[in-house]
């Protein structure tokens, strides 16, 4: 038993209680008797305490096994919104015998009940979590079991390969192998498979929790102007002083539709004596490591060109390099042997129209297809690693041409860690961790 609804103060209150006895439970709280009592239908009247003092006039509901969220008897009461009248109705329910619900305990049981598989159930937290409207779509499918009829269809396919593999080592010669050449297509689809899905999860959660897009670059560069130029006001400070900026700032903004959380940082060189600069160079080194996006502004117009260890970290992750201060000139440097830049010339000080064309396709290249994505949990993501890591084994194993025994060991791991990520041979340990991050009530 749990107040459904959040604390504070609303148009209505909720207790839901889950268990053989919340019927009996519902017909003592609710102060009105009736000869029959119809499931899922609502029922208006007094709530009581035990000793029959009517605490509010409310709605309250049965929901007869197994067609319930719970897939229990389930019985809730629909009160007037206020915390202190739903401590009142959960202190009544207490004095008849029910117990405090744990975090998630509802939809745990929804799993253990069959009602929902375990990534419908991380979807059910993941929705409640949402704060956006993509981020809700994309738990909502998830919810819809999307993501888990993806993973059913590989494990499926595994099955069924690992079946033939043990009918082969059971019963040797009567049985043949399938050929090598099959074995590999049937390897390649399921790999691919995984991969795919690890991609589909790394763009959901782009379009989830948006890109921290990070402006790094060295002093007087222009990081700070470009980051003010993007959010169209003053929000970053901006001087001819080299150095200025010697924390991060951050800031959201939406391109193409996307979240973006916009990282400014103190500009990056080697040669500084003050250690206060030093420490927002360092940090600004580790957003550079830590970044989604990376938006690396140049001096085109400096002589020299800019630090190549720093060159180096950059051009490793997604970025977009620009060569400021065209209007002054660029310097020979920007251009490769055959004449072409090596980055999108801009002159800040005029503004960021030029950059927004670029950013928008570098951001919907990153995020990719929007149909396809899909909302991964930290534990569905390790999980999926898992199996394309055991499938990586597979197929070296059947480059090796080792026997059928060695080939089921890979697949077998495959397919089990597959079958974790749908709640399939899971340790109590992990459904703890797991449901433990619920709310109350849910």
């Amino acid at each position: 038993m749990a107040v459904a609804t959040p604390p504070g103060e609303g148009g209505v209150a909720i207790v839901r209680l889950s268990g053989p006895l919340a019927p009996m439970l519902l017909k003592r709280l609710h102060g009105r008797v009736r000869p029959k009592w119809e499931s899922h239908k609502l029922y208006y009247g007094p709530i009581v305490q035990a000793d029959g003092q009517v605490l509010d006039q409310g709605l309250v509901t049965w929901m007869k096994a197994p067609h319930s969220y719970t897939g229990e008897e389930v019985a809730e009461l629909h009160l007037h919104g206020g915390q202190a009248l739903a401590q009142l109705v959960v202190q009544t329910c207490l004095i008849h015998g029910a117990r405090l619900a744990e975090p998630g305990e509802f939809t745990l049981r929804a799993f253990l009940n069959g009602k929902l598989d375990l990534t419908q159930a991380e979807a059910v937290q993941q929705l409640i979590q949402s704060r956006s409207q993509i981020a809700a779509q994309l738990a909502s499918r998830n919810l819809t079991g999307y993501f888990s009829s993806q993973v059913e269809g590989v494990r499926q396919d595994l099955l069924h390969w690992l079946s033939l593999l043990e009918a082969e080592i059971d019963f040797g010669d009567e049985v043949p192998g399938l050929p090598l050449d099959q074995s590999l297509q049937r390897w390649g689809r399921a790999y691919e498979a995984v991969d795919r899905l690890l991609q589909q999860g790394q763009s959901g959660k782009i379009l989830a929790d948006g890109l921290r897009t990070v402006i790094v670059g060295a002093p007087n560069a222009g990081k700070s102007t470009l980051m003010n130029a993007l959010l169209g006001r003053p929000r970053a400070l901006v001087t001819e002083i080299a150095g200025t900026t010697r924390d991060t700032l951050e800031e959201p903004l939406v391109v193409a539709g996307v979240s973006l959380l916009l990282v400014d940082t103190a500009g990056v060189r080697r040669d500084s004596q003050d250690l206060v600069e030093q420490m927002g160079i360092q940090r600004s080194r580790q957003e550079a490591e830590q970044a989604d996006l990376l938006i690396w502004v140049v001096d085109g117009h400096a002589t020299e060109p800019p630090d190549p260890d720093f060159y180096q970290m950059v051009f490793e992750r997604p970025h977009l390099l620009l060569l400021n201060k065209k209007d002054l000139g660029l310097a020979p440097w920007t251009a490769d042997d055959q004449g072409r830049l090596i980055g999108l010339p801009i002159s800040l000080a005029q503004g960021a129209d030029e950059l927004w064309p670029a950013l928008e396709q570098l951001v919907r290249e990153l995020v990719g297809e929007q149909s396809d994505v899909m909302r991964l949990t930290h534990r569905q993501w390790e999980t999926l690693l898992r199996a394309r890591d055991s499938l990586q084994s597979l197929g070296e194993t059947l480059e090796a041409g080792l026997s059928a025994e060695f080939l089921a060991l890979d697949l077998r791991a495959a397919v089990q860690a597959l079958g974790q990520i749908q709640g399939l041979d899971v340790g109590e340990e992990i459904l703890d961790r797991i449901f433990s991050t619920f709310c109350l009530g849910k």
